[in-house]
């Protein structure tokens, strides 16, 4: 019987950068009924921080889609000219 113990703090985490499908399709089949991994375990695998797996995982729970929420953007700001004649 072989043991693997992870090793943490070795993994360089991704930092500012998006999920691919790629990496959203690993993350949804590692957390499937085959492997079970925890959202550490996965997170180690891919390479991106435990709150993204966990966030990604609770999106995609609720939603069943891998493809990100489209947002409101930004908001526009209308301005008010006033103009005095004398």
């Amino acid at each position: 019987m072989t043991f693997v113990i992870p090793v943490w703090n070795s993994v360089a985490m991704a930092k500012g950068v998006e999920l691919t499908p790629k990496k959203k399709n690993m993350i949804v089949a590692l957390s499937k009924e085959g492997f079970r991994l925890s959202s550490r375990e996965i997170s180690a695998r891919v390479g991106f921080h435990q709150c993204t797996v966990v966030r990604f995982l609770q999106r995609h729970a609720k939603t069943g889609k891998i493809d990100r929420i489209q947002g409101r953007g930004r908001k526009l700001v209308t301005y008010l000219l006033l103009v005095t004649c004398r």
